[in-house]
């Protein structure tokens, strides 16, 4: 068997900035009742990419394109899939969790999640980074 140190990632791979946040459900003046986000955490974290493409499904006659992204956080025993949670990445894709794992002895938090094709609303490098002009800005369709 390999060593831990050699299948898992380091520490300093955790480069990228995201918050996960929290679905509260709260009534508004009139009583009915919304979904609104609340901050989580803020922490950085590994991304990976899969391999893979997008995955297209039809719902309600309507085509929807999904990718799918995994975050490798540091361990945090709160993350679960008993509440719904989201990711927000590079502050402007929103990524629905669809799956929660520990690696490593409880040394990272694996998620994973998928990002509808809505919110890919800018221009990518093949491995899924965005393309910025030489002030920074991100580039856009």
């Amino acid at each position: 068997m390999e060593n831990l140190s050699r299948i898992l990632p380091s520490i300093g791979a955790m480069d990228e900035e995201i918050t996960i946040q929290t679905y509260v459900e709260s009534r508004n003046a009139s009583g009915e009742q919304i979904t609104t986000f609340s901050e989580y955490v803020t922490t950085l974290a590994r991304v990976q990419w899969p391999e893979a493409g997008m995955k297209e499904t039809y719902s309600a006659d309507q085509q929807t394109a999904f990718r799918k992204i995994v975050f490798w956080v540091r361990y945090d025993p709160d993350l679960n899939m008993g509440q719904k949670m989201r990711v927000i990445y590079r502050q402007i894709e929103i990524c629905d969790i669809i799956g929660i794992r520990t690696e490593g002895r409880d040394r990272f938090t694996v998620i994973t999640c998928q990002m509808r094709e809505e919110t890919i609303d800018y221009l990518t490098d093949d491995s899924g980074n965005a393309l910025t002009d030489d002030d920074g800005n991100v580039l856009t369709p």
